[in-house]
């Protein structure tokens, strides 16, 4: 869990913070799927929990939009703090507004598909032997009775049985389902959510309204969910009575075992009447017989609409509404409840923070909190005075408000790279420039590496940024001027912690990793590093890099709040930069080391810290997804040829180490596409 020096971190960058923040406002939160660290760490960046995680929020309103089951490890912690949180809040005037998502009417149903062993382990207790046990027998007695009511073969249970059972019902599932029936601890609980609640001039929600669900009043909406649960609680009661149902059972036990008990019930109505008991329980399975067309279940419902999303997103998702129907569609659902905004989560966005559409009307907050499965971050949307900020753990970044034009996703680069309206139109693509702005007279990359290595160093300074301070200089050959970064840091260290707090065996920040860096980037056809080549500068060996004019940093980006005009194509790019950075092991990829020119493309570099042999798992196991041309290169490229390259530049042991990871990676994808398929993987 969450350690004390992450919570005082956090507690620290609370209290400097601007004081509107900790006023009464509404704060909203997604997607959390057991992320309990993370949420932990956004409340408290909020302003609505204190190190000691209770409620210090005052009078502010909290929602949280639902699916904060499923995935991760921490759904109980979860659970338990936001009931404890509800409590507190209320005690001090303030409110807590927990919404129900599709994955929670999932573990209503019993469907626990997407909950991890691990998450399921936290609810066993010193009785879980015995009531798997118990659990098993009873499920085999409903699967023969189940058997016979459907006319087929008796089944047969043996040690193989048993194991596929125990599998797919691992330590803590029997507790976890008790615990959620009508009268169990958390079912009490998420049977009393709302789907929908109205915050001042906002609607919040877990997915979104059609207009012809929009129509109808919240009352209404809450009160066809409740009622669906309702009798989806009488059918499984009825089922389990009758001996065709245990704690275990699946959907498909439950959809096959009620209609065949509503069709027999329905025979002997029409043939021999009913007693009074089957009337009563021909009505019970009569109310769920249409249940895909339920709130809880219907693509079109609250809980599953993805409408909202964007209109162009990440490679196998739907696509939402266009930015051409969006805005009228929008309208009449807000049209219909009286109110201005919608705020909803379900939908991750695919750079990973706090997204607007239809200049204003909605905003989209699921930012894959649950970093282990979506490689995102903790966010929250505080709303105050008409004002839309997103919350993130180390930053604050304005959205949107009341009165203002298009918000700031709106915005991208203009050839200065300063800030513009609308979608950049750059007509030219992208070329290496001069001191003085103009495009530098190079075809290719290899006159551009000629230029840095042997044209006049006409003056440096060392710079005052970064943590080596490389050198600035200003190259000059044949009236040629052109800008460049020198840097000559060559450190080593044993046994070493270093800044990212991890303890390494050999330490090594060196100018020598620039170089081979660079040289990978042209194997792997990435076109990502700026050109790079071996240098000495007043007597030092070092590597000196092409410098990228009118460009901005991606620190400079997130504090500026500006989004990518083409989301699918930063994702894309973000998917490219993971991979690269996993095969060489980066060890400081930080907010100053990406650079993105005036076409939104993304230049990487200072990559010193780089091609440790210690501490890679973690960024490989992050890997989901594949460039297609780069897995090919990745799968085909030949390693002695890729040896001859980086030789010069890289160590024995340093090498076999990045080979290492090369095949560890591709291993990573094998395995993905082995249980997701090539099209979820390899894009």
């Amino acid at each position: 869990m969450i350690s004390g020096a992450r919570v005082a971190a956090l507690v620290l960058l609370l209290f400097s913070l601007p004081a509107a923040v900790l006023g009464a406002r509404t704060v909203a939160i997604g997607d959390i799927h057991g992320a309990y660290d993370e949420l932990v760490e956004i409340l408290i960046a909020s302003g609505l929990i204190d190190e000691k995680l209770t409620w210090s929020g005052g009078d502010s309103t909290l929602v949280q939009t639902g699916d904060f089951t499923d995935r991760g490890p921490g759904v109980r912690e979860v659970m338990d703090l936001l009931m404890r949180l509800q409590r507190e809040a209320a005690a001090a005037g303030g409110r807590v507004e927990v919404l129900m998502g599709n994955h929670e009417a999932l573990n209503l149903v019993g469907e626990l598909r997407d909950v991890s062993a691990e998450a399921l382990g936290h609810f066993a207790d010193e009785s879980t032997t015995a009531k798997r046990d118990e659990e098993y027998k009873s499920m085999v007695r409903a699967a023969r009775n189940r058997a016979k009511l459907l006319s087929l073969p008796r089944p047969a249970f043996g040690t193989s049985e048993r194991e596929l059972w125990s599998k797919a019902n691992p330590e803590g599932t029997i507790a976890y389902l008790q615990q959620l029936l009508p009268e169990g601890k958390y079912g009490s609980w998420l049977r009393g959510l709302p789907a929908i609640v109205r915050v001042d001039n906002a609607l919040f929600l877990h997915a979104g309204l059609t207009p012809e669900v929009g129509a109808r009043p919240i009352e209404d909406i809450n009160r066809q969910v409740h009622e669906e649960v309702a009798n989806l609680d009488a059918c499984r009661a009825l089922l389990r009575g009758e001996g065709y149902l245990t704690l275990t059972s699946t959907t498909a036990d439950l959809i096959q075992s009620g209609f065949a008990t509503l069709n027999g019930l329905q025979v002997k109505q029409q043939n021999k009447g009913l007693s009074e008991i089957e009337v009563s329980q021909l009505e019970t399975l009569s109310q769920c017989s249409n249940y895909e067309e339920w709130y809880l279940f219907a693509p079109e419902g609250p809980l599953w609409f993805r409408g909202y999303r964007d209109s162009v997103p990440e490679p196998g998702g739907e696509a939402g509404w266009s930015d051409e129907e969006g805005p009228a569609l929008t309208d009449a659902v807000l049209a219909a409840q009286g109110t201005k905004h919608i705020v909803v989560g379900h939908n991750v966005q695919t750079d990973r923070e706090i997204g607007v559409r239809f200049d204003g009307r909605i905003f989209l907050i699921d930012t894959g909190m649950l970093t282990s499965t979506y490689r995102g971050q903790a966010s929250a949307l505080e709303i105050q005075d008409g004002a839309f900020t997103a919350i993130y753990k180390n930053n604050r970044v304005p959205l949107w408000k009341e009165s203002e034009e298009p918000p700031r996703q709106r915005l991208s680069l203009s050839a200065s790279g300063a800030p513009a309206a609308a979608v950049a139109t750059t007509t030219q693509p992208w070329s290496w420039a001069g001191a003085d702005g103009a495009p530098l007279p190079f075809g290719s990359a290899e006159q551009l590496l000629e230029f840095l290595s042997t044209a006049a160093v006409k003056s440096g300074k060392r710079s005052k940024e970064g943590i080596n301070q490389p050198i600035r200089v200003e190259l000059e050959r044949d009236g040629i001027r052109a800008r460049a970064i020198f840097r000559d840091v060559d450190l080593e260290h044993r046994n070493k912690k270093i800044g990212d707090g991890k303890f390494y065996r050999h330490f090594r920040d060196s100018y020598a990793f620039d170089t081979a860096a660079y040289e990978l980037d042209r194997i792997l056809s990435l076109d990502r590093v700026p050109p790079t080549a071996p240098r000495s500068y007043k007597g030092a060996k070092g590597s000196i890099q092409a410098w990228l004019e009118n460009a901005m940093t991606e620190g400079r980006r997130r504090s500026e709040g500006l989004r990518p005009p083409d989301i699918r194509d930063w994702s894309r790019q973000m998917g490219e930069v993971d991979v690269f950075d996993a095969l060489i092991n980066n060890h400081d990829r930080n907010p100053g080391n990406y650079l993105i020119d005036s076409e939104w493309k993304v230049w990487l570099i200072d990559h010193g810290r780089s091609f440790f042999s210690e501490h890679s798992e973690e960024a490989i196991a992050k890997l989901s997804r594949c460039e297609r041309e780069l897995w090919e290169k990745l799968r085909t490229a030949d390693r002695g040829a890729v040896e001859e390259r980086l030789e010069p530049y890289l160590r024995p042991a340093e090498l076999k180490s990045l080979f290492d990871r090369w095949d560890a990676i591709l291993q990573r994808f094998d395995d993905l596409i082995a249980d997701l398929g090539a099209e979820a993987v390899i894009l």
